[in-house]
């Protein structure tokens, strides 16, 4: 039986090359259900499963264009005009863990 793993945020030190394009990590699979929420899975470790919600899935959907970190900050922050600092930051944040974790990886 599979566990789901909620991806946390904020605790993985990774450089994030300004310019650097990001995008899905090939050796996954990942699912985005009706509610929303995506459900991704590493080809390499089938016993563990990582639910992304909220804006964070936004921002994994966003990550099929192969977004840099400063283009995704500007997309949502266009949203949110008021919270920029906010957004940048945790946007970063998960960024960076989604890094930490291989999901991701930059070109």
């Amino acid at each position: 039986m599979s566990d789901t793993t909620p991806l946390k945020t904020g605790s993985i030190e990774s450089a994030i090359i300004p310019g650097a394009r990001l995008e899905m990590s090939k050796d996954l699979v990942a699912r985005k259900n009706q509610d929303g929420t995506v459900i991704v899975m590493k080809l390499d470790d089938s016993a563990v499963f990582y639910k992304i919600d909220g804006i964070a899935a936004a921002v994994w959907t966003e990550l099929g264009n192969k977004p840099t970190l400063s283009e995704l900050v500007s997309k949502f922050s266009e949203q949110h005009p008021n919270h920029r600092d906010e957004i940048g930051r945790d946007v970063t944040n998960l960024i960076t863990a989604l890094l930490g974790k291989q999901l991701i990886e930059k070109t």
